[in-house]
Order: C-alpha cells, then structure tokens, then sequence
C-alpha cells in the first residue's frame, strides 16, 4: 500500500501536476478581445512556453494581450463575427505580420506572414518538400510504371526546383527525426539544436 501511494504521488509531483498546473494558467485577458466570444479554446502552446510568451508580447504590441492577431490577423476590438473576422490590425499594416483574417493560419498559401513571423526558414522550405510538391511519389509511380527513365525529381503538383543550397531545404536530422515518425509510426522525436 506505502508502494503504490510512493508512486503515485511520484507519478502526481512530474507528470500530472505540472499539467494540471500549466492547463489551468489563464490568458493574459481572459473573456476579453477574441476570446470574449470563443470561450474555452485551448493555446496553441502552454501558456508559460517560450513560443506562448513570444506570441502574447506581440500581441500586446499589436493590441491583443491574448496573442490571437499575431497568427489569425482580424479585429479583437470587435463585437460582432462579422467585424472580427474580417482584416486586421493597424499594427501588422506598417509590421511583419497577418495582412487580413485567416481562419487557418497555418496554410502554406498565407503562412509567411503567420507562422513565418518566427519560422522563416521552415516556411521558405516547405514548398519545396515532398508533403508540398509530391516530386518523389509522383516520380517513383511514373518510373516505376515505366513511363519515365532517370531519377530527376521534376515532376509536382506545382512548377517548383529542389534548391541547390541545402540550408534552402529543411534539415535533414528534422525529417528523419519528425516527419518519418508519422510515417513508420515511432515516437522517437530528437529536436536538432
């Protein structure tokens, strides 16, 4: 019995206090701007993280303590969806940052001026990786039907070529690291430095 109340107050003190902890920080303006509408949605990070932190000192710079603009562009100050969801602040006009609304910032399309504002060299490397222009599979199906010879990857789903500076790509310790743990399903996450 000793035992089991050893490990779980082992088990409480490093794995689920520290969560609870986190979970329940509050935004910097709780039901306020965004989020006086959009009750109970989640941070993209914890609260207390290093992106969180960065993204809210923008935020406050840009008008929105809560860090909402800073990826989704819009208006906090509006009370009405119509008026939220639409442009952006002053602040991004004259700044690097979100020109308009976006419900998904993370689109490859728009993400330059979202996700890019801290990221840029993993944004200017998307396009051309294989999640984006399909080169490879679509290569490899072409050959391997025998409708191509060679192994120049210059087929995709858009006009697009492989940079000849390899730093123009994403980091290879990255892919092997993250990216194939989806595809072999390992769980083996390794962050270069």
């Amino acid at each position: 019995m000793k035992k089991n109340l050893f490990c779980f107050s082992v088990l409480w003190l490093l794995v689920l206090f520290p969560h609870f902890l986190y979970a329940h920080t509050p935004f910097p303006a709780p039901d306020k701007y965004c989020l006086s509408c959009h009750h109970g949605i989640a941070p993209i990070r914890q609260h207390n993280s290093g992106m969180m932190k960065e993204i809210y000192e923008m935020g406050k710079e840009a008008g929105d303590p809560n860090g909402c603009v800073v990826c989704h562009g819009g208006n906090p100050q509006a009370t009405k969806a119509t008026r939220a969801h639409k442009g952006t602040v002053s602040y991004f006009l004259s700044h690097d940052g979100p020109k308009n609304f976006y419900p998904d910032p993370g689109s490859s399309w728009i993400d330059e001026n979202t996700c890019g504002l801290c990221h840029q060299q993993q944004v200017r490397s998307q396009m051309n990786s294989l999640m984006m222009t399909e080169q490879g599979k679509i290569q490899g199906t072409l050959w391997g039907f025998g409708g191509l010879e060679g192994y120049e990857h210059n087929i995709g789903n858009y006009v697009t070529r492989n940079p000849d500076d390899t730093h123009a790509r994403l980091e290879r310790n990255l892919i092997r690291n993250i990216c194939r743990c989806c595809m072999i399903r390992t769980r083996r996450f390794i962050l270069p430095k």
